[in-house]
């Protein structure tokens, strides 16, 4: 027994390392977005959105890795074109996580007031 260590129920940094955790926070923004897929264009629903990316959903067949280029206007902003990348699907739920690469300081700054101003109705905002 000497040389296990006590539970703690704290993980360590090695621990950790398979699990990816959020650089930055989200909001539910239930919303329409357009998307670009290896020269295909479609519309996809949004579920969340941070600066750093959104949850969204899409009828084509995507896999992690690929580029997208995702058009979207949050509430009180411009619309905007970004550049995207799949970094997972969500099994069971078809459910696509999008990070931005290229996503420039007004829009980020505009989905950072966006994200702040959360309200308790945001559960029940519907796409319009």
């Amino acid at each position: 027994m000497s040389g296990e260590k006590p539970a703690t129920g704290i993980r360590t940094g090695s621990e950790l390392s398979g699990i990816r955790r959020r650089r930055v926070p989200r909001r539910t923004f239930l919303a329409r977005v357009g998307l670009l897929i290896g020269g295909e264009y479609q519309l996809g629903r949004c579920f969340e959105i941070g600066e750093g990316g959104m949850l969204l959903a899409c009828v084509g067949s995507l896999e992690v890795g690929r580029r997208v280029v995702v058009t979207f206007r949050i509430p009180g902003s411009g619309h905007t074109v970004v550049r995207g990348e799949v970094r997972y699907i969500q099994p069971g739920t078809g459910r696509i996580g999008i990070e931005f690469l290229n996503l420039d300081f007004n829009m980020k700054r505009a989905i950072r007031t966006f994200v702040a101003s959360k309200t308790d109705a945001d559960g029940a905002e519907s796409a319009a």
